[in-house]
């Protein structure tokens, strides 16, 4: 779980650099460089991207908060990964959907990021994202998007928003995961504590849609 408030309230980046080529990385090679960063203490812009993508799992490069060097920098220790999208074809994909115009990368964790993130908060963060086409991405993005413009709204009247990642949310029966939120998080002001989970259906697979929202009224009534 993140405070929101840090995800709104990035460290103040510096300028300059681009995103290099980066080799392949195994998962032992990947632990041992991850334990070498918590060892020598992340550095605020460090944690805030491995605090930013353990509960959104990819966002665009404008809401990583960071640099362009930084960028680089994160991309070359392998804390960040970025899809294999150009930044023309992600700018028409937004278009399509109506969100922030203009040439951007999508990014995700990258290996070290992935087990930095482990270690932090004792669950594994959502995963799989250089594998998934561009339109199942955008599920997520927009996902995300909703829950950052709320947040934003939320803070701007007081409220403070602690934002659960897909594996923190997850509803579990018998150790086997019956219900995975698109996202959940809760706003807190004072005394007062509102849990809201957020579904967003955006293909033609209306089973999909009606299955999720029966196993909601199972969880309800059980």
């Amino acid at each position: 779980m993140i405070a929101l408030t840090k995800l709104l309230n990035p460290p103040m980046p510096s300028s300059g650099g681009r995103p290099p080529g980066y080799e392949l990385m195994t998962s032992s090679q990947a632990k041992a460089e991850a334990y070498k960063l918590l060892q020598r203490g992340l550095t605020p812009p460090e944690a805030h991207v491995v605090d930013a993508l353990f509960v959104a799992g990819v966002l665009p490069e404008y809401r990583l908060g960071v640099s362009k060097k930084g960028v680089s920098r994160f991309l070359h220790s392998r804390i960040l990964d970025h899809l294999p999208f150009d930044a023309r074809t992600v700018s028409q994909k937004f278009d399509e959907y109506s969100l922030t115009p203009g040439e951007t990368l999508l990014y995700t964790l990258g290996p070290v990021g992935i087990e930095i993130a482990r270690e932090r908060y004792g669950v594994a963060p959502p995963s799989g994202f250089l594998a998934y086409p561009l339109e199942r991405i955008m599920h997520d993005v927009v996902v995300n998007e909703v829950v950052l413009a709320i947040g934003t709204k939320a803070q701007a009247h007081g409220w403070e928003m602690s934002w659960m990642s897909k594996y923190e949310s997850t509803l579990y029966r018998d150790g086997r995961p019956i219900l995975e939120p698109d996202a959940f998080f809760i706003l807190r002001r004072a005394e007062t504590e509102l849990p809201f989970i957020l579904e967003y259906h955006n293909e033609d697979k209306r089973t999909r849609g009606i299955r999720k929202v029966r196993t909601y009224e199972m969880v309800c009534a059980s």
